[in-house]
C-alpha cells in the first residue's frame, strides 16, 4: 500500500518538481542509493532461487540434474520460505524500480502513452511475480502456471519497451554498449518463452526447465541493468 501510494503522488507531480524534490539536499547519495536498487533485485533473486534449489536438493527433493522447474524448489519446507519471500521481495523492489524508471523517463520528456504502456506493464509483472510464488504448484497448478506466463510475458513485453526509449535518449547513459546488452538479452528472453511454451506443451520437461531458468534470468538481469541509468540519473534531471 506504501507502493501504491508513493506511485499515485510521484504520478501526480510535474517533472520539474519531482527533479526538485530529487536534486536537493544530499542529492547525489540520493543518486548512487537509487543504482543499488537493480543491483539488490538481481543479487537477491538469483540468491535465492539457488539458495532454495540447493536446499531442495540436500533434503533429497527433487535432482538439479533433471534441470527442475524454479518452482519446484519452493515446494516443501524449509526452502518454500525462501522461495516465497524472495519473490515477494523482489516482486517490490522491482515496482520501486518500475516507478523510478517511469518517472525517470518523464523528467526526460517522454511523457508518452508508451512510457505510460510500459509502467502499467512493469506493475503487473512486479505484483504477478508474488502472486506467482503464492500460488504454489503442488497446490494451485493451473493458476501458477497461467501467473508464470503472464509474468515472463509481460516481463518480456516491458524490457522491449524500454529497448526503445534506450534509443531515444540520446546520449545514453552506459555508453554504446547499453542498447545492444538490452537488445541481446531480451531477444534470448523472448526465445526461452516461445521455447518454454513449445517443450512445455510437449511434456519435454527437462528442455521446458531450462528455457524456464534462461527466460528468468534474462528478466533479471534486464533490471540489474537498470543500474547504469539509476546511477547517472543526477545527470539527467
Amino acid at each position: 500500500m506504501t507502493y501504491l501510494c508513493l506511485s499515485l503522488l510521484l504520478t501526480a507531480l510535474p517533472p520539474s518538481s519531482t527533479a526538485r524534490w530529487i536534486s536537493s539536499g544530499t542529492h547525489q547519495v540520493i543518486m548512487w542509493s537509487w543504482a543499488l536498487l537493480p543491483i539488490t533485485l538481481l543479487l537477491g533473486a538469483v540468491g535465492g532461487i539457488l539458495t532454495a534449489c540447493e536446499m531442495a536438493a540436500v533434503y533429497d527433493w527433487l535432482k538439479l540434474s533433471d534441470v527442475p522447474y524454479i518452482s519446484a524448489c519452493g515446494i516443501n519446507p524449509p526452502q518454500k520460505c525462501i522461495y516465497i519471500q524472495t519473490f515477494n521481495t523482489g516482486a517490490w523492489l522491482a515496482l520501486c524500480i518500475c516507478l523510478l524508471r517511469y518517472q525517470q523517463l518523464r523528467d526526460l520528456g517522454h511523457q508518452s502513452r508508451l512510457n505510460q504502456a510500459s509502467f502499467g506493464l512493469g506493475l503487473f509483472c512486479s505484483s504477478g511475480a508474488s502472486l506467482m510464488a503464492n500460488f504454489q504448484e503442488c497446490s494451485q497448478e493451473l493458476m501458477h502456471q497461467i501467473w508464470a506466463y503472464l509474468v515472463l510475458l509481460s516481463g518480456t513485453a516491458y524490457f522491449w519497451m524500454q529497448v526503445v526509449f534506450t534509443y531515444r535518449i540520446k546520449p545514453h547513459p552506459g555508453g554504446p554498449w547499453i542498447g545492444p546488452a538490452r537488445v541481446g538479452l531480451c531477444t534470448l528472453s523472448t526465445l526461452a518463452l516461445g521455447f518454454l511454451a513449445w517443450f512445455h506443451d510437449s511434456n519435454l520437461q527437462r528442455l521446458s526447465g531450462i528455457s524456464e531458468w534462461v527466460c528468468s534470468f534474462s528478466l533479471f538481469s534486464l533490471f540489474g541493468l537498470f543500474a547504469v541509468d539509476f546511477c547517472h540519473l543526477e545527470k539527467t534531471l
